[in-house]
């Protein structure tokens, strides 16, 4: 019976975790579609005879685990961290709270989706 239950369980998460998905890549999509629609009617822009168009996000939304340490530890507990002292976010020019020292892979997103 624990058995039954655990993969219940794990079928829900699943099916959570996939409609999170699906609502977060709709407007990526939707955008796509209207990309593709647009380059019709439009003439190439640059030399190779491709046009560039980006979508415009207002905001880019990371649920994960320290794996895409976006530099909140800081603002719960500012001083018993070392995060928030050198030399961690040198790359970045200052302290920024992250116990990385650089880009992570959602600034990368960030960049690409604009």
């Amino acid at each position: 019976m624990a058995n039954k239950i655990s993969i219940k369980n794990r079928f829900s998460m699943v099916a959570v975790f996939l409609i999170i998905l699906l609502l977060l890549l709709q407007p990526h999509v939707s955008c796509a579609r209207k990309m593709l629609q647009s380059s019709a009617d439009d003439p190439p822009a640059n030399s190779n005879g491709s046009q560039q168009k980006t979508c415009k996000f207002g905001r880019l939304f990371n649920i994960s685990d320290a794996s895409s340490d976006t530099g909140n530890i800081v603002r719960e507990n500012t001083l018993a961290t070392p995060c928030s002292s050198f030399p961690y976010g040198t790359t970045l020019r200052l302290p920024t709270g992250r116990c990385s020292n650089g880009l992570l892979m959602i600034d990368y997103f960030a960049e690409a989706f604009g």
